[in-house]
């Protein structure tokens, strides 16, 4: 019975694990993904004032 209370445990540790892993990773890629946006949209705006 201890045993599969320790088991249920790691396991439970395991997915919080992944799911916080799983957090930070989304997190950073919304935020990479933000700047690169961002990024695009100061250039684009350069080119168009070179352009005209």
């Amino acid at each position: 019975m201890y045993l599969i209370i320790n088991v249920i445990k790691f396991l439970l540790t395991q997915d919080q694990m992944k799911s916080i892993i799983f957090i930070l990773k989304s997190y950073l890629f919304s935020l990479f993904y933000n700047f690169w946006l961002i990024n695009i949209e100061q250039s684009s705006n350069q080119l168009i004032e070179v352009c005209v």
